[in-house]
């Protein structure tokens, strides 16, 4: 019997983030392969019941966002008419919330999980890039620490692990070990570029908190609520009172106070030697794991760009767009002609069962071994694809298989120059912003042309798209133009390690990847069935993306150029 699977027979886990991308293939495969797990626990928030509408509970959450999903078709083949008593007597959806001291969990469910739980998973997080740093440290660097410190309490002392991001190596050159970032300094530090003081992560989060509340203070400051008010006033086309000038004033205020904290967290990721607010607090997440986890055996997962399954539950799965779709879908429709990019850096892709089997396998490893261990599921050093080998493959396929426009005519996708980004945004300025600040500037000082309402409307909007590609081209173009290593010596010797029938069972040996068969016969074919919802297909195939489904999706460019919204069930998004 494989030994993986024989270690997780009878067990009963924790998992947080089950309605996001990774937790769900992670659920799929442990109720696939251990059907003999005891049970698993999923941390689930309640969500809604604003404005009067109805309130999702943990329960009806697990049944709509998980069992139905298309993860589970292979299960739903085994078990037939069997299969929703099957996965309710394993599955277990727990009322918490990371963000909350104690998870928020009832003292009885405290407990049960005190008295049951062996292994705990983490795979939740938000992985918005410019997310407000307030919020991304709540979740990406103080939510782990409080699942830890829960998991501590348990009566059996339980494996923890925890899911990373390989891209903690922030601005470093230097290939990434696995091995524990430093805690006593910051990545700019060690680089040479930072000022030689102590540091300490719990000590900078406080700081960054604290500076952020009193952004929060400075954006009540009487004059700058005038300010609000006059300029929502003006948007009105009126003078100041009335209800609707205060609510208009606060939505003003609030995205005041979103723009500061965003940039108040990217600077402090720059300055520390991080890119981003993202890898700068799943880095602090995982110094302050490493300084607190005691004795409780650790696992820290770091993979790359997770995307679409290579062949389990089934080749091309995939559960919203990913980071690859920011490019493929928008440059399908020829709406991302060009962008920023070394066509020779390498755009370190892995399969999403890539890493739900490293997870898998780990666990056994650290149960019997003890301490601390890390592992970068990543393709980058042993069979990398580069960036102009990615988009050649977009670019082969739609030539083969164009997308259609309104009219069905077959849309071009050209070949990339890979401008610098000062090219790219002069490009953007002279093709698209300045004739539309121009013809912006006519249709507000002649209002009365027919149709200018209209076009005003769709002026905006396109105004919106094109100043958004500047900004994110100013965040991604990072991850297009530098090349990031990640040494993979312990992910490795961790596959070595394996049975002949665990490396069959729980494969991620990269080398087996073959790259154009994988993007064009596997990825983008799994993207339109699983994300876009058009009948699956093969390169042999010649069906176009449904016209309106692109255009949902356009917004790649718009807003979207990774998975912006990409937040685990158990952590709140903004607005709910």
């Amino acid at each position: 019997m494989s030994k993986v699977v024989d270690f997780l027979q009878g067990k009963t886990l924790l998992i947080t983030g089950s309605t996001g991308f990774l937790a769900k293939g992670l659920v799929e495969k442990i109720l696939r392969v251990v059907p003999d797990v005891e049970r698993i626990y999923l941390l689930i928030r309640s969500r809604g019941g604003e404005n009067g509408g109805p309130v999702l509970t943990p329960t009806s959450r697990l049944e709509r966002e998980i069992l139905r999903s298309s993860v589970f078709g292979k299960l739903r083949e085994i078990h037939g008419d069997s299969f929703e008593t099957f996965a309710r007597e394993r599955l277990v959806a727990i009322d918490g919330d990371l963000t909350k001291d104690g998870l928020g969990l009832d003292p009885q469910e405290l407990a049960r999980l005190s008295s049951e739980v062996q292994i705990v998973i983490n795979s939740a997080a938000t992985v918005v890039f410019d997310e407000q740093i307030d919020e991304a440290i709540n979740l990406n660097t103080l939510g782990p620490q409080r699942l830890l410190k829960v998991a501590k309490t348990f009566e059996k002392q339980p494996l923890f692990v925890h899911v990373s991001t390989a891209y903690v190596s922030g601005q470093q050159r230097e290939p990434l070990k696995e091995k524990p970032l430093p805690t006593d300094r910051t990545l700019a530090q060690i680089m040479g570029r930072g000022l030689n003081k102590p540091f300490n992560p719990e000590m900078a989060v406080e700081r960054m908190l604290g500076v952020c509340r009193d952004i929060e203070r400075d954006s009540r400051k009487l004059f700058r609520m005038k300010r609000f008010q006059r300029k929502a006033a003006r948007s009105r086309g009126g003078s100041q009172g009335g209800n609707g000038d205060i609510a208009s004033a606060e939505k003003l205020r609030f995205k005041w106070l979103r723009e500061q904290l965003v940039s108040y967290g990217m600077r402090c990721a720059r300055q520390m030697g991080w890119h981003d607010s993202y890898t700068l607090t799943k880095a602090l997440g995982e110094q302050l794991i490493s300084l607190t986890k005691g004795d409780l055996p650790t696992v820290i997962i770091r993979p790359s760009i997770i995307e679409s399954s290579l062949s389990e539950p089934e080749p091309g799965w995939l559960d919203g767009l990913k980071v690859a779709d920011g490019i493929i879908a928008p440059f399908s429709k020829g709406r991302l002609p060009d962008f920023p990019g070394n066509p020779k850096t390498t755009i370190d892709l892995i399969p999403v069962d890539f890493v739900v089997n490293a997870i898998l396998a780990s666990i056994p490893q650290i149960a019997a071994q003890g301490g601390i261990n890390f592992y970068h599921v990543s393709s980058g050093i042993k069979n990398p694809i580069r960036l102009r080998e990615l988009v050649d493959l977009c670019h082969d396929y739609f030539k083969r298989f164009p997308m259609r426009g309104r009219k069905g005519e077959p849309i071009r996708t050209g070949r990339w120059t890979y401008p610098s980004p000062w090219l790219f945004r002069r490009w953007i300025f002279m093709r698209y912003q300045f004739p539309l600040s121009s013809l912006q500037w006519l249709l507000e000082r002649f209002p009365t042309l027919p149709g200018a309402k209209r076009l005003k409307r769709r002026v905006t909007l396109l105004r919106t798209i094109y100043d958004r590609a500047i900004y994110y081209c100013s965040i991604y173009s990072t991850y297009t133009r530098f090349n990031f290593e990640f040494k993979t010596d312990n992910t490795t010797a961790l596959f070595r390690s394996l049975s002949c029938e665990d490396q069959g069972m729980f494969g991620f040996d990269v080398k087996r990847i073959n790259w154009p068969k994988y993007i064009q016969e596997v990825h983008i074919p799994g993207l339109k069935k699983h994300v876009l919802q058009t009948r699956s297909e093969s390169i042999a195939d010649n069906q176009a993306f449904q016209e309106g489904k692109i255009d949902n999706i356009s917004g790649a460019i718009a807003g979207s150029a990774i998975d912006q919204r990409a937040v685990a069930d158990n952590v709140p998004t903004r607005g709910g």
